[in-house]
């Protein structure tokens, strides 16, 4: 009950910000923004159960509420077409990587050193590129199929 009562709290602190915004409530709000994250930061490497465990949820739903209103200066700077393409190349990246270590150590008996962990990461960034431009020109091509049918 309580998560969606912040989420309510969070959506209207939203509605309002997005409608009242100044440069002044800009910069406030990226101080803000990094106050909670370095705290939410220090929460995870340090986390202990207690009384403050109440307060991180709260600095979760503003992190949430500012990170959408997309006008802090670390949005200006995450939001562009690299960061987007880092973006879509990150789950492939992941999943190429666990598949490439699993067959190094299963099938090759090889212990991963950093030099090795630099190339499996290496080649898991290059897998995971292709397969993004594979399955998105495949999923684009089966859009443009039905497009073209149902005309």
């Amino acid at each position: 009950m309580m998560d969606i009562s912040i989420g309510c709290l969070a959506w209207e602190g939203y509605t309002y910000l997005s409608q009242h915004m100044s440069r002044k409530k800009e910069i406030f709000l990226t101080v803000l923004e990094l106050f909670c994250i370095s705290r939410l930061i220090y929460v995870i490497y340090t986390h202990k159960n207690g009384r403050d465990d109440f307060w991180d949820t709260f600095m979760f739903a503003i992190l949430i509420m500012i990170s959408f209103l997309n006008v802090t200066f670390i949005d200006k700077v995450l939001n562009n077409r690299f960061s987007a393409f880092l973006g879509k190349l990150s789950l492939p990246v992941y999943l190429n990587q666990a598949l490439i270590i699993g067959i190094c150590v299963d099938y090759f008996d090889v212990h991963i050193s950093f030099s090795r962990a630099l190339v499996i990461t290496i080649c898991a960034v290059i897998i995971g590129a292709l397969v993004i431009q594979v399955v998105s020109e495949y999923i684009i091509g089966l859009i443009f199929h039905h497009v073209s049918k149902s005309h």
